[in-house]
């Protein structure tokens, strides 16, 4: 009695990235037409009928590609964690500085534009250097990354507190004022730490009125559309 044998040809190897990260997609090929895909942990990673494989949640999972014989080409594949989305504010003053954090540990930080503004790879404190946009990338070790878009705002203008000076006991006080003033900033006029009086800029000199309580007058203009402050001169 004799039996014949017969090898079938498996498909080539699969060709791509053996990795993608959460919510990625990432292209697998083989040269042997006519095949399907399929994935043995589809709840960690899915790959269409192009062989797309979008990663869904951190993990490892085969990818096969079987011919139309049964054969199969098989392909370890690991989907990577995502870091989460960045926290902290878009905003940043001209030479101030501002903390980015991420939920997701170990990552380093990185500025596409770090003559505008630039930013610790470990600390995540960004310092506005020029006006203008960047974007803040944070990677973690397995090459996973998400961005955030980062403006470097102007101080307001700085004009010179006016008035003050001496005056007697009973008397209506001196005027405490700004020599001028910008729409779009809010200026605070303070005794010491205590707020004493507060005027939106209109583009013209400023009249804090009349005050009779001796001490260290201030006065602090904030940008009502970046929340940037400054001392007046």
């Amino acid at each position: 009695v004799s039996l014949n044998i017969f090898v079938d040809p498996a498909p080539l190897p699969i060709i791509g990235a053996n990795n993608v990260c959460v919510t990625q997609t990432t292209p697998l090929a083989s040269s042997t037409p006519g095949g399907t895909w399929s994935s043995t942990a589809p709840a960690v990673a899915t790959i269409s009928s192009a062989g797309l494989v979008l990663g869904v949640t951190a993990g490892t999972t085969l990818i096969s590609y079987t011919n139309s014989l049964g054969c199969a080409a098989v392909y370890p594949f690991t989907v990577n964690q995502m870091p989460s989305s960045i926290s902290g504010s878009a905003n940043v003053c001209l030479s101030g500085t501002s903390v980015l954090t991420d939920s997701v540990s170990g990552g380093t930080w990185f500025s596409a534009n770090p003559s505008v503004a630039a930013i610790g790879s470990s600390s995540g404190v960004v310092t506005g250097i020029t006006l203008g946009t960047t974007t803040i990338r944070y990677t973690l070790p397995n090459g996973c990354s998400v961005t955030k878009v980062i403006t470097v705002h102007p101080l307001p203008l700085v004009f010179t507190v006016t008035g003050g000076g001496n005056h007697c006991d009973g008397d209506a006080g001196v005027h405490i004022g700004l020599s001028g003033s910008t729409v779009g900033v809010n200026y605070m006029l303070y005794l010491g730490a205590t707020a004493v009086g507060a005027f939106a800029g209109t583009g013209s000199a400023l009249d804090f009125g009349l005050h009779t309580v001796g001490g260290l007058y201030t006065v602090k203009g904030t940008s009502t559309v970046s929340g940037c402050s400054i001392n007046m001169a």
